[in-house]
């Protein structure tokens, strides 16, 4: 995915490395090691003294994927869409 946006807008990085989780990803570059393309969730949970956040203009649908036990119930789960789904309509960035 983050190939085809880098491609979208006429990038090509000399390098590249793919993480698990973008929380990976964002600390990577919070110690100074590159640049990320994360969801704005996992964003908004950096610490932006130390980055910047650019919103990335792209038609291009981002899996986002919740790591709960689903013996944990379907209310963390419920509760997790409902709010994901009022994020998303506001359309806030950090």
């Amino acid at each position: 995915m983050a190939a085809g946006i880098l491609s979208d807008h006429g990038l090509r990085p000399a390098r590249t490395h793919m993480v698990r989780f973008a929380e990976t990803a964002v600390a990577l570059v919070e110690a100074g090691i590159g640049v990320c393309i994360v969801d704005e969730f996992s964003a908004r949970a950096a610490d932006m003294s130390r980055l910047r956040c650019l919103p990335v203009p792209t038609s291009r649908r981002y899996e986002a994927y919740l790591h709960r036990p689903l013996a944990a119930g379907g209310k963390v789960i419920q509760q997790f869409e409902h709010c994901l789904k009022d994020e998303l309509q506001a359309g806030r960035m950090p």
